[in-house]
């Protein structure tokens, strides 16, 4: 007799009802049933029947079904991989198997759909089987979301205001809690590297209050080292609804009982503490590019001249000297050239340079500049310049002189 595989779906978003589809099988379908029994020692867990994982041919019967999956400029989909479908295997016209199907994979150049049938009594664990946590962001498409996405230092404080909405993905969209007001993602003060906290009395690192000190350099805290904090709240309701489940939980939601305190969402899993580095590495997925940070310094002190103590002496300039570092790298994209000291964006998340010096003067005399306070100072002049890749040759000035 013949085996048949009939699922059910609506038709279009507006249909209030499910369509018939009949399957085509491939040859002579050998489809492997597991049947699972409660154990009667533990009524309180349930085993769910399934099928091995079969295949089903590119045939137009199947691709109306899958909506033809693999095309991924389709721009109206009523199937999708994340949901559970109504299915029933049938040997003649007696049912042998009733649940749901669940597409697993596809392979355009063998030209077939991998699907597995799961009993209605499924539990999320069987249907999670071995996967890992970073799957719940896994597209169809095999890119992974941006959701979570963001620019880190604009939206580190930002993060710890759960009334805001200014903390965005880079999506623009807000990343805010607006049911229990707390943020998706949060940096928690948690460090990886030496000298984050001293005592208050220290006037070291974050205790740091003379500006005067002359080793402040040194004592600088790269704020780079905080990792983000995911709400488990949001990972947990993403999982859920990848594996085509659905919940009803007050616990979670933080409605009736749970109401006022809410605390399931304020509960976060901590991200990359392990990592004993001044920054996260990170990547890109929008573009083939890398994200990240750079850092390219030097210890070497830039001009040094004498000028006539007295007060009545001209000023002296240093003129232009180019800044180098060939050694003092932190530069995981090889965004800097060491050999020529150039930059080069490697990323559209790279959109600022902050550019750091340290102005060391000792036993200076006013020079003659003017008459005014203000043209007394010492003036210190930065330009960032275009400069040809290839022989390092200056071809123009890219961003306006600035001084201090």
């Amino acid at each position: 007799m013949k085996v048949r595989l009939i699922a059910y779906r609506k038709a279009t978003d507006s249909a209030t009802v499910d369509s018939t589809f009949e399957l085509d099988l491939k040859g002579n379908a050998n489809v492997p049933l597991n049947f699972r029994f409660s154990d009667i020692k533990n009524p309180e867990s349930r085993k769910a029947s399934y099928s091995q994982t079969f295949k089903l041919p590119f045939t137009p019967a199947n691709n109306d079904f899958f909506q033809t999956w693999f095309e991924v400029n389709m721009e109206t989909l009523v199937f999708s991989a994340s949901q559970k479908f109504d299915a029933t295997l049938m040997v003649g016209s007696v049912p042998q198997f009733e649940g749901y199907i669940q597409l697993k994979s596809i392979y355009k150049k063998a030209e077939v759909y991998e699907v597995v049938l799961m009993s209605n009594t499924a539990t999320l664990f069987n249907v999670l089987g071995e996967q890992k946590l970073q799957d719940i962001f896994l597209e169809s498409d095999g890119s992974y979301s941006r959701d979570l996405n963001h620019k880190f230092l604009t939206n580190i404080i930002d993060s710890w205001n759960g009334s805001s909405n200014d903390f965005e993905n880079v999506l623009s969209q807000s990343l805010r809690d607006t049911d229990a007001n707390v943020q998706k993602v949060m940096y928690a003060l948690q460090v990886t590297v030496p000298n984050f906290y001293f005592n208050a009395s220290s006037n070291e690192y974050l205790a740091m209050s003379d500006t005067s000190v002359d080793d402040a350099w040194e004592k600088k805290v790269p704020i780079t080292q905080l990792r983000p904090s995911i709400q488990i709240k949001y990972l947990l309701k993403r999982l859920i609804a990848k594996a085509g489940f659905s919940y009803t939980s007050n616990f979670i939601d933080g409605t009736g009982d749970y109401a006022s305190e809410k605390y399931f969402s304020k509960l976060y899993m901590t991200t990359g503490n392990t990592l004993e580095a001044p920054e996260l590495p990170s990547s890109n997925t929008g573009v083939s590019a890398p994200a990240g940070t750079i850092q390219a310094y030097t210890t070497i002190t830039y001009g040094g001249n004498f000028i006539n103590p007295s007060q009545g002496a001209n000023c002296v300039s240093f003129g232009k000297t180019t800044f180098q570092a060939g050694l003092e790298l932190s530069d995981p994209q090889s965004a800097w050239n060491s050999a020529q000291h150039y930059f080069t964006k490697v990323s559209t998340t790279m959109e600022s340079v902050r550019i750091y010096f340290r102005a060391n003067r000792r036993n200076l005399a006013n020079c003659n500049h003017g008459t005014s306070a203000e043209s007394r100072n010492i003036i210190i002049y930065i330009s960032v310049i275009r400069v040809n890749p290839t022989t390092g040759a200056e071809i123009g000035e890219y961003i306006p002189k600035r001084f201090c």
